[in-house]
């Protein structure tokens, strides 16, 4: 069991709250293109969550007013922050009042393209519920009607 072991016997909260710490010293704002339904904006972040539902990891409540059936994704961009300002405002995302901080924006829009915008910058991987997906840049769509869900 070891480590992963001892990880898995710690709440859902408990255990992404970790991973994020042990992430976080790797966390460094970045220079994105987003492309929001062909709208494009040019920001430094620390996160880009691009997001249908409300939650995510083990609670998270990253995009508080997603809704699965409106036909958008929620874009929530987390501009660049120093480390003990970002530590300050991860508690609030449990709640959702993050969005509340003014270096926390969200956009809607039903295609989001997520790029680096510096094409010479180092790769940098998306990842979706969690998992290594695709390097950016990747193309998020929303299609509305594609999944039928019982809630």
């Amino acid at each position: 069991a070891g480590a992963r072991g001892a990880a898995g016997a710690l709440p859902p909260r408990a255990r992404y709250t970790a991973a994020v710490l042990r992430e976080l010293p790797a966390w460094r704002p970045r220079a994105y293109r987003l492309s929001l339904d062909g709208t494009v904006l040019e920001t430094e972040a620390v996160l880009v969550a691009v997001a249908s539902t409300t939650t995510y990891g083990g609670g998270l409540r990253i995009a508080p007013d997603a809704r699965c059936d409106d036909g958008l994704a929620d874009v929530v961009v987390v501009r660049a922050l120093s480390r003990p300002a970002l530590l300050a405002v991860l508690p609030t995302v449990f709640a959702g009042w993050h969005t509340r901080h003014p270096a926390v924006t969200v956009h809607r829009a039903a295609r989001v393209e997520v790029a680096l915008a510096d094409p010479g910058a180092a790769p940098l991987v998306a990842h979706g519920d969690g998992e290594p997906m695709a390097a950016l840049p990747v193309v998020c769509e929303v299609a509305p009607g594609a999944l039928r869900l019982l809630a």
